[in-house]
């Protein structure tokens, strides 16, 4: 499988069940993906159809913005370089018999996942964030989108 392909495989409506908060960027009111993940992080702002929760700010569980970054630029590595740490991943993902976005999601999450060392479950909206933007924006826009700053490599 490459990216071209996986791109097909996915179903923007099962990415947005997995992040919720995707929904802001349909609807126009964010612009990118780290907008979109800002809602889904501690310190974030609380995203639309949260609103309505009171005391978010006391109880906030969400995980550290850092969780954002790792996954961001283990996603660029993953669907836009031929690195090896990720051919296993991709001989994974092409082996699956029912490639449905939710088992996508769940498979990378968990590579990614224990790539930095947290459970699949804390990062796969992250992931989906990812993936979401990669089938907005197409391969060579997420993957200039995701490249790490200059001064950070």
């Amino acid at each position: 499988m490459n990216t071209t392909t996986l791109i097909a495989n996915l179903d923007p409506l099962e990415l947005t069940a997995v992040a919720p908060p995707l929904v802001s960027w349909k609807l126009g009111l964010v612009d990118n993906a780290d907008q979109v993940a800002a809602f889904m992080y501690r310190g974030g702002p609380v995203s639309p159809q949260a609103s309505v929760q009171h005391g978010l700010a006391e109880q906030d569980a969400r995980p550290e913005r850092s969780y954002w970054d790792a996954i961001k630029a283990q996603m660029h590595i993953f669907l836009c370089t031929d690195d090896v740490r990720y051919q296993e991943l991709w001989r994974r993902i092409d082996a699956l018999e029912h490639k449905t976005t939710n088992t996508l999601v769940g498979v990378i999450a968990a590579a990614l996942g224990a790539s930095i060392g947290v459970a699949a479950t804390l990062v796969a909206g992250f992931v989906a964030v990812s993936l979401y933007a990669l089938a907005k924006l197409g391969k060579e826009a997420y993957c200039a989108y995701a490249a790490p700053a200059p001064d950070a490599a």
